[in-house]
């Protein structure tokens, strides 16, 4: 199977508009890029515990 894709202008402005609004904030950090928030946490232990069952 073969997947193809076309250049869709309005999907292609609406991503440069989400890439825009990132533009000017500075580069993360370590420290930043480890937060993680407790939602997040829940999701991936949930995830973990899931991927278990399945094996």
């Amino acid at each position: 199977m073969k997947l193809k894709f076309k250049n869709q202008t309005y999907q292609t402005t609406a991503v440069q508009t989400v890439v825009d609004c990132f533009k000017c904030q500075p580069p993360a950090n370590v420290a930043a890029m480890k937060y993680t928030s407790p939602q997040i946490e829940f999701f991936l232990q949930a995830m973990g515990h899931m991927s278990r069952r399945l094996t």
